[in-house]
């Protein structure tokens, strides 16, 4: 037992540090950054290099350092300067700091005992044996104590206000934009943080290297599979979390009583259940391979199984809504629909038991305060949020799909357009049905609408977000399927009072086309600040038959209507 021990821990610690580089870049920076595999060969292979040919080990390792900063920066470079894709700058710099640490280390670089820093902690190991095992006990400390101090340092800094800037950068939309409002540049966290990650991943090598006596650049890819499953075990099963589940499961009662460490402690927790497994496979003669495929399956149904509770919880909401297809013509009818969203302590209730009537050429406004549920019931009317309770809805004809019956245009421009294509790629798309073939795009199209002629060429990234807006509106009467139910949220909120104008007037043609019209838009009747798109407001508030307060929607008796 004593030497399963030793052996996990010995063969675990140096690795941690790699494991902790995992912290900064694929949670914090949101990459898989291959620059690890360079910086976990290239450092060890020039410290190497340089205490073998007579340099000092201040020297050696300053080099060692400077090697892996400069590979860094060149990752830095690739991905903000020339916004190429991160995995494949990570791929590039590998490839170069791979091939440079063969000019130090060509083959196998065997490190003198003389010249190993460590030697001494070998001989001080000599005397300690257990059945017939040599032992670790102070290599094991040394390095146990390295690893507690770059822990200790990386919990400190994170939980700094320059660490508390680097984890808003965990929300790779938001963080970025937050930072920039406060006149904080995320760039310089970001190449910050990848200096600091391969710093780390280089001392990890480094580690490897001397307990070795040698250094191997084939070791890095194979380290960086063995730390990133160490450390997606460690951060699923033992990091401290919020649970919002919907309900509490024995499941979630294990893994709540699991996770209570912080990222740096999970993984390293991570790392000796690898370790841990690996060793008692060798201890019965098992296949390396073997236990290493146990493990990628643990860390399959340790995901599976934090998410249980709240995939249950979906499931049983998608399977207590019902969906009926009415006659053509028919009014849309909502019927006590109610919904859940997963919350600490329980499902929080959003909508209950929410009941509506539109008819064909009807235009109905929401209100209600934010947060009451307006936009939650246009989703779960187009099918995007599970809900109970049953909605009917208008048909065409029977083997129409949903989003054939329903069209949602969502808050957000960027959720309904692609940045990647152009406008006028937009507006054929729009025109295409759903048997898609090889015909080439503009072949056979109309022309593009005169609203958009004067940037039809221009990709959808560099639209404002009021002609993304209107791109995704638009579609609307484009559309060959012809939506008979549609779900606006807030349609005027990022236009000028051209673009607002046009925009009412298809919310006009489509009533005028008899559909069902539900759209969510505050500040009617001239009361938006300062009459904003007064005009467009006023227009639209003509158009709305009749306005609903969510609130009074709740538990309403509408009978059938004949």
């Amino acid at each position: 037992m004593t030497g399963f021990i030793d052996n996990a821990l010995y063969e675990a610690l140096p690795l941690a540090l790699a494991a902790f580089s995992l912290i900064f870049t694929l949670r914090y920076l949101r990459i898989v950054d291959l620059t690890f595999v360079a910086s976990f060969v290239l450092g060890p292979s020039i410290f190497g290099a340089y205490i073998v040919s007579g340099h000092g080990i201040t020297t050696a390792l300053f080099v060692a350092c400077l090697s892996t900063i400069l590979v860094s920066l060149l990752t830095s470079a690739l991905t903000s300067t020339l916004d190429f894709d991160p995995l494949l700058a990570g791929i590039i710099t590998s490839f170069v700091g791979y091939n440079v640490a063969l000019f130090f280390a060509p083959g196998t670089l065997f490190i003198p005992p003389s010249l190993n820093p460590l030697a001494d902690l070998k001989k001080l190991d000599s005397p300690f044996f257990s059945e017939s095992v040599s032992l670790h006990p102070v290599q094991i400390l040394a390095c146990g104590t390295v690893v507690l101090f770059a822990k200790f340092l990386i919990d400190w800094v994170l939980q700094s206000r320059i660490g508390t800037c680097f984890r808003a950068l965990e929300d790779d939309t938001g963080g970025p934009a937050l930072l920039a409002s406060l006149g904080i540049s995320s760039r310089s966290l970001k190449i910050a943080g990848l200096i600091v990650a391969n710093l780390l991943a280089m001392s990890s090598g480094l580690l490897v290297s001397l307990k070795e006596g040698q250094v191997s650049v084939a070791r890095g890819f194979d380290s960086l599979l063995t730390v990133i499953t160490a450390y997606l075990v460690g951060t699923v099963i033992f990091e401290e979390r919020p649970h919002t589940q919907g309900h509490s499961s024995w499941i979630t009662l294990v893994l709540t009583r699991l996770q209570s460490f912080r990222a740096s402690t999970a993984v390293l927790f991570g790392l000796l259940a690898y370790f841990a497994i690996l060793q008692y496979a060798s201890s019965t003669s098992v296949p390396p391979q073997v236990p290493k495929l146990i493990f990628c399956g643990l860390l399959i149904l340790a995901v599976a199984l934090s998410r249980y509770d709240t995939v249950l919880f979906a499931i049983k909401q998608r399977h207590s809504s019902k969906t009926i297809w009415a006659s053509p013509g028919e009014e849309l009818r909502v019927r006590g629909v109610s919904v859940l969203y997963p919350g600490v302590g329980g499902p929080i209730q959003v909508l209950n038991s929410v009941s509506l009537d539109v008819r064909p050429g009807e235009v109905v406004r929401l209100v209600g305060p934010n947060g009451s549920g307006k936009s939650t019931l246009l989703k779960c009317i187009a099918g995007c949020t599970p809900g109970s309770g049953t909605i009917v809805l208008p048909s065409l004809k029977s083997n129409q799909s949903r989003s054939s019956r329903v069209a949602y245009i969502p808050q957000d421009p960027g959720a309904s357009t692609a940045a990647t294509l152009t406008t006028a790629e937009h507006i054929a798309l729009f025109r295409t049905d759903r048997r898609l073939s090889l015909t080439p795009w503009f072949k056979g199209q109309k022309h593009v609408p005169e609203i958009f002629r004067s940037f039809q060429g221009h990709y959808a990234q560099y639209l404002s977000g009021g002609q993304r807006q209107l791109l995704s509106i638009v579609s609307l009467i484009l559309r060959p399927d012809k939506p008979e139910v549609v779900l606006l949220d807030e349609p005027l909120t990022y236009l000028d009072p051209d673009n607002a104008v046009a925009c009412v007037n298809i919310i006009a043609e489509l009533q005028t086309d008899q559909r069902c019209v539900i759209l969510v838009q505050h500040d009617l009747n001239g009361t938006s600040p300062a009459g904003v798109n007064a005009g467009a407001r006023e227009k639209l508030a003509e158009l709305v038959g009749r306005t609903e307060d969510l609130s009074e929607l709740q538990y309403k008796d509408l009978s059938p209507r004949n």
